[in-house]
């Protein structure tokens, strides 16, 4: 029910004679006074607590017998009155995470709020996402995936931290030699353990199989057994491109032909990797730079043309230039300007290999030590440096 005004007669707390009060609904309010008037008394001692009394008159016996009961405001009557939340005057840190969501806990019972009651749409062509049969699992496979060689993965752990010893050591009991944690494969053995201070996302290879017509057999317990440990989900991994596709007996769009996991609260949260924007990160702003106005394409790299990102005179970034002109096979005398297009890809947008091997030189000393680089390029190092 509805109420359009909030009706309060006789109010008789703290500093309040005799108030008779009505508020509209669905307003912002705002209460004034001297100190001492009874801002403060009419706001939280009396409307909001009795709002909370309410509340808390609706659970259950036991649940009242823990949590105890609040005292009933001095007034004749309050009428009109829902639950509510109060947020108090009082300073707070300047975290750019916290909104008054946050704050207050509300935010918390939205999340769970859509992840169990709202309707899960593909994000591509909004179908409403469909429940599929293992029969129809298998029908995808054989049509979709025919001649691949697969890993059929089931999630048994996502974003969670924990040791997990004791269920890596059953699943290894069980047969199981192989899983995938947060997107490595590792051999099960007796004694595998995980970093416990780290989000967890772990599958568990239910088979390593090629999908074919003469296999419809064993394909189709892999696709047994993976629902019956991942809890109604599954996935199969390609093992040469690495492409992973998501079906699930609860959430599937046969438009994008795509499957999601079920919806947690955790996937509507702007602090978690997996609900945040993957852009600006959850923050809600996204600080960017003008590259062109940060490189100077008429010198070259060793007359400073990246001199007001990473200058080539620092040790470790000289170091960097050098090896990435040995490797890729360009003159760091030549202008940026007339450099390959390959070797300005190199530069800004870094390299698909995961590391490479560098020979680093010390500029007094000359001394030489080898490391492994993770090239991600110019672009990433000064987002890197923005964020």
């Amino acid at each position: 029910m509805a109420y359009e005004e909030i009706v309060l007669k006789n109010v008789r707390v703290h500093n309040l004679k005799g108030v008779d009060l009505t508020l509209k609904t669905n307003q912002l309010i705002v209460f004034a006074g001297v100190s001492g008037s009874g801002k403060s008394s009419l706001a939280f001692d009396t409307i909001y607590l009795e709002g909370q009394r309410r509340y808390l008159e609706s659970l259950t016996t036991f649940a009242k017998r823990h949590i105890g009961g609040l005292k009933k405001p001095l007034a004749d009557s309050i009428e009109g009155l829902s639950p509510c939340i109060a947020i108090e005057q009082k300073t707070i840190g300047r975290n750019p995470r916290s909104t008054v969501g946050t704050m207050t806990g509300v935010y918390d019972f939205l999340r769970v709020l859509y992840a169990r009651v709202g309707t899960p749409r593909c994000p591509d062509t909004l179908e409403m996402l469909s429940k599929l049969s293992k029969e129809k699992i298998h029908q995808l496979l054989l049509s979709g995936f025919l001649g691949q060689a697969v890993y059929v993965l089931a999630p048994v752990v996502e974003n969670k931290r924990s040791e997990f010893k004791e269920l890596l050591a059953g699943f290894y009991k069980k047969g199981y030699t192989q899983a995938r944690l947060n997107s490595k494969l590792i051999e099960l053995t007796p004694e595998t353990e995980i970093d416990q201070h780290q989000n967890i996302h772990l599958e568990i290879v239910i088979d390593r199989i090629k999908i074919e017509t003469k296999g419809e057999k064993r394909l189709m317990e892999a696709i047994e057994n993976a629902l019956r440990v991942g809890q109604k989900r599954m996935s199969v991994l390609n093992r040469d491109s690495g492409e992973q596709s998501f079906f699930s007996t609860e959430s599937y769009s046969f438009a994008s032909k795509k499957g999601y996991p079920v919806l947690e609260p955790y996937h509507f949260s702007f602090n978690h990797p997996d609900g945040m924007c993957p852009h600006c990160e959850g923050l809600g702003t996204e600080k960017t730079f003008r590259l062109e106005g940060l490189l100077d394409r008429e010198k070259s790299i060793k007359d400073g043309a990246l001199d007001a990102i990473t200058p080539f005179e620092t040790q470790t970034w000289g170091n960097i230039y050098t090896n990435l002109a040995r490797i890729y096979r360009f003159n760091l005398a030549t202008p940026f300007k007339d450099l390959s297009e390959k070797a300005q890809k190199v530069l800004l947008d870094g390299v698909d290999e995961k590391y490479l091997l560098m020979q680093f030189v010390h500029q007094k000393t000359k001394e030489k030590s080898t490391q492994y680089i993770a090239w991600k390029g110019l672009k990433a190092e000064l987002k890197k440096r923005y964020q």
